[in-house]
């Protein structure tokens, strides 16, 4: 681990063990392409795949609930149907699991009962300290840590190099976009995170992370919309990117 092994973010980018809820066989659904994608593009940690069928995935000894496991893992990739997110987050913060990125759509960004799904899990935030992306996110990759936890279909034929670029995103599409672009113009990645509808951690969080992190020497950070009142300011900013930050602004109309 590096330095930052004390950052709120540390077990989302550079998790030693992982727990894939909603994993599947099938390379063609969200949790089989991702659980796919950390088994051949060569993640070393531990992987507990979950799976209300107890059967196994891909290979792997899966586990019916996050309740059921043997060991309590760094971080957890939620790839569900929306009304199933809710619980999901609460047996992770019971087992102890406080570092989430929640994969699955189906909430704010389709409005209705979404919204209300959606303030369920800021609720389940709140009451137990989780530190959640999403929903609606892309996931996370760090290349020089072969961690791909993400179901982009794009790195399938363009996989990020190893590198020193930082990218914080909303967009997961942006962020795939970045990963193709990446991959096949050998743009080295160290980190690269799509934050999606930000109900907890959001690109002001990463960007706080990356700034600090030994591996990243150049941040590329994309946003739609910013929650904050106040916009963050160079006298805001860690040292290593105020001396040398610059924004650019672009409006699609």
């Amino acid at each position: 681990m590096s330095d930052r092994s004390n950052h709120a973010l540390e077990k989302m980018f550079r998790p030693r063990s992982l727990a894939v809820i909603g994993a599947s066989s099938d390379p063609e659904k969200l949790g089989g392409r991702t659980l796919l994608h950390l088994k051949e593009l060569g993640y070393q940690g531990r992987l507990f795949p979950i799976n209300v069928s107890g059967r196994d995935v891909q290979g792997l000894q899966s586990w019916k609930s996050v309740a059921d496991l043997p060991e309590t893992p760094d971080s957890a990739l939620i790839l569900l149907p929306a009304p199933a997110v809710a619980t999901a987050l609460e047996e992770c913060a019971a087992k102890g699991i406080m570092h989430v990125q929640v994969m699955s759509s189906g909430f704010a960004e389709e409005g209705g009962e979404g919204v209300i799904m959606q303030d369920r899990l800021a609720d389940t935030v709140r009451r137990t300290g989780l530190r959640i992306t999403g929903p609606n996110c892309l996931g996370s990759i760090s290349p020089p840590d072969s961690l791909f936890g993400t179901f982009s279909s794009l790195l399938a034929t363009a996989k990020p190099p190893p590198g020193t670029v930082g990218v914080a995103t909303q967009s997961g599409a942006f962020g795939s976009h970045i990963y193709a672009v990446a991959g096949f113009r050998g743009i080295g990645i160290s980190r690269a995170i799509a934050t999606g509808n930000e109900v907890d951690v959001d690109v002001a969080s990463a960007i706080d992370y990356l700034a600090e992190d030994p591996g990243t020497t150049v941040i590329c950070a994309s946003l739609m919309s910013a929650r904050q009142q106040q916009p963050p300011t160079q006298d805001r900013l860690p040292a290593k990117i105020a001396s040398s930050m610059q924004c650019f602004e672009s409006a699609v109309h």
